[in-house]
């Protein structure tokens, strides 16, 4: 659906980020393991989340 072909129909969207896209970068940047499943080195915990409606 989205950038990302491979992930179709593997993945559900779960959420959309609105503001602190700076956050995601740093979070693509953690670094990986080399082997499958390529997984971070160092966990990744998300503390802090808000659901902000959507205007319709």
């Amino acid at each position: 659906m989205g950038g990302t072909p491979h992930l179709d129909q593997n993945y559900t969207v779960y959420g959309e980020v609105v503001r602190g896209l700076d956050v995601v970068d740093r979070i693509a940047a953690v670094p990986t393991s080399r082997t499958p499943p390529d997984r971070p080195v160092t966990d990744v915990r998300i503390i802090k989340a808000r659901l902000v409606k959507r205007k319709k």
